[in-house]
């Protein structure tokens, strides 16, 4: 918080101190007002800076990450910060997905968006510990279970977490609303200084135009985060929050699967379930498919359910089936191609993917939520999210293409940067169809055809994106007449 103060007020007397030893107007319209190289670099590294660090909220750590201490962590948030960098959309999808969650929590149960948010980030912990995810909750006309750590403890009523305030929530963010300005008025600065040098017909740098492209995606995470508390270090116990609730007489007959995680969405579509009875094999680990949901013949859409939700190995994306959706990714990632010594890079790309795009994955090293953890989605939204992550990087990539006609130190250099933002704005867009393709025709061969590429896209947008970033640093080595010729009235902006 005091970083954050004192930031603002260099920025203000920064901004005083231009104003006071600015030329007076026709002294400006005469001669121009020139910047070095080195200004140019400094903003735009300040503004990704904001974008990538400032802008970024992280999950809860767990206490297995705590106890390697302060140094750890922030190895963390600079991985956080590496990933925005080379991946701007990851981040951008994680913010979307936690804000969709965060919105269903506040609906269902009456909470604030911070409460919901402080959910999904991993801030409220049960017994032994483990962070309460919305996949933990069954809510279904006044019934509400709890599921933790394979046992179920029905009746917690989640609404009571409201006993603990917003306000109290977000006095554990290490930033508040003042520091968020600080970073908004930063990038507002920058996007307005291009857009001005862009009408007076002015050269703009390669580097300028990445960052534009950070600095436009910053709107999305600002926007989608605003009401995520930042940088939180100790999660809330909820045990002595959560109250009891009675429901059984809402229940007539229902047998539970302990060991599957059914959310509140799934149940959402499947209509009133009036007649279900609550019962438990004693040993779940022994029998792991010898308890399930069964119906009465008043709720026959619960055998829909029991085949779409509760193999414990059902992938929720789609109607695959554990083997299926096996067989998907090994065509995605061209698993039956490779030899073993890729394995470890492979498994890392499916658990990648699965935590970005599903949900999936709850395991974490380090204990608590994993790093892009959000929460699970109904089927539909999880399609959506995938089509906004498309939008996106389509708006990023082609960002980097307002440099298509700009000066370049050499033809094969001018080349390459167009390459690689076509390539940034078409991937994810390809990306977007195979998933529309997955859920029209999901058991096609033409569909396994097109979900063998899915490894070399990712691999062919990487490159594209590093050679964005070096291209954009190389390019200061020629700068044409006129790049360092300034706006004379942005500098009054308030900025870094």
């Amino acid at each position: 918080m005091i970083s954050y103060s004192f930031s603002l007020i260099l920025v203000l007397s920064q901004a005083y101190v231009q104003a006071r030893s600015a030329p007076n107007e026709s002294r400006s319209n005469e001669l121009p007002e020139y910047r070095s190289a080195w200004d140019v670099v400094f903003s735009c590294i300040v503004t990704v800076f904001a974008c990538t660090w400032l802008a970024v909220h992280p999950n809860v750590p767990g206490p297995d990450l705590k106890s390697r201490g302060w140094a750890f962590i922030g190895l963390h948030r600079l991985k956080l910060m590496v990933i925005a960098i080379v991946v701007p959309e990851v981040i951008i999808i994680w913010a979307f997905r936690q804000w969709i969650v965060a919105s269903t929590i506040s609906k269902h149960f009456n909470l604030t968006m911070t409460h919901g948010f402080f959910i999904s980030m991993g801030g409220f912990i049960g017994a032994g510990g483990t962070p309460i995810k919305i996949s933990d909750l069954l809510h279904l006309d006044g019934l509400a279970l709890f599921q933790k750590s394979f046992s179920v403890h029905p009746g917690l009523d989640l609404s009571s977490i409201s006993r603990i305030t917003e306000e109290e929530l977000q006095d554990r963010s290490k930033g508040d609303a003042l520091s968020k300005v600080v970073a908004v008025v930063q990038t507002t600065w920058f996007v307005v200084q291009y857009l001005a040098r862009f009408n007076e017909s002015l050269p703009i740098t390669q580097l300028e135009t990445a960052t534009l492209a950070f600095a436009v995606l910053n709107i999305f995470n600002y926007i989608l985060w605003w009401h995520k508390p930042l940088d939180v270090r100790c999660p809330i116990n909820a045990c002595s929050i959560l109250e009891e609730r009675e429901f059984y007489e809402s229940v007539d007959t229902m047998t539970f699967a302990s060991h599957s995680s059914i959310s509140s969405f799934y149940l959402a579509d499947i209509g009133p379930l009036r007649a279900l009875s609550l019962n438990r094999t004693p040993n779940h680990r022994d029998s792991p498919h010898s308890s399930f949901l069964s119906s009465s013949p008043r709720s026959p859409q619960i055998t829909s359910l029991r085949r779409r939700y509760l193999d414990v190995h059902h992938f929720p994306f789609f109607d695959y089936t554990y083997t299926e959706a096996k067989q998907w990714f090994s065509y995605a990632t061209y698993e039956r191609f490779t030899t073993e010594a890729f394995q470890p890079a492979l498994q890392w790309y499916r658990r990648t993917m699965g935590k970005i795009l599903f949900g999936r994955g709850w395991s974490s090293a380090y204990g608590g939520v994993p790093t892009l953890w959000a929460g699970t989605l109904d089927y539909e939204k999880t399609w959506y999210i995938g089509y906004f992550g498309a939008a996106i990087g389509a708006l990023f990539g082609g960002i980097h293409c307002l440099a298509w006609s700009f000066a370049f130190a050499s033809v094969p250099e001018c080349i390459l940067w167009r390459i690689s933002s076509l390539v940034v704005a078409i991937v994810p867009i390809v990306l977007a169809m195979q998933l529309a393709f997955i859920k029209i025709l999901p058991k096609r061969k033409v569909v396994h055809a097109i979900q063998a590429a899915t490894l070399l896209l990712t691999l062919l947008y990487l490159l594209a994106r590093m050679m964005l970033l070096m291209e954009a640093f190389l390019s200061l080595r020629f700068l044409e007449p006129g790049v360092l010729e300034e706006v004379n009235w942005t500098k009054f902006i308030p900025h870094l």
